[in-house]
């Protein structure tokens, strides 16, 4: 009879991140630490739109949308929106050269609204 060839399949991961209803197309993946699901502010920015800006020093970055302006320091928990001093509540971390920020309180400093789905452990982000 005919050979078969078992064949396996690489398992792949879903994101745990949707924009407009959209499986998020991440460059790192997201995780969850603390109850607070970590994405990279470079893909952040990306899915909702802005700009993001290093510096003028290594020590900090700068992300506007719509006018809100937000300096945000690897490693801590404060921000300053438009130079208003606010804290995420979590600290951001540094992991591979990329700086991860929680998701929620990130979203809330541009008005964007966030829904977590329990069961699918997913969190679906409304930028429209």
């Amino acid at each position: 009879g005919p050979s078969f060839t078992k064949l396996y399949r690489k398992v792949i991961l879903r994101e745990i991140v949707f924009f407009d209803k959209r499986e998020a197309d991440l460059e790192k993946h997201g995780f969850m630490r603390s109850g607070r699901i970590y994405i990279t502010l470079t893909d952040l920015m990306r899915h909702i739109g802005g700009t993001m800006v290093w510096g003028p020093t290594a020590g900090y970055l700068t992300v506007e949308r719509n006018g809100v302006k937000v300096r945000v320091v690897p490693g801590s928990a404060t921000v300053y929106v438009n130079g208003e001093k606010r804290s995420l509540g979590r600290a951001t971390c540094r992991i591979d050269s990329r700086t991860f920020v929680p998701i929620r309180p990130m979203l809330d400093l541009f008005g964007v609204d966030t829904d977590w789905n329990r069961p699918l452990h997913r969190a679906f982000v409304n930028t429209k």
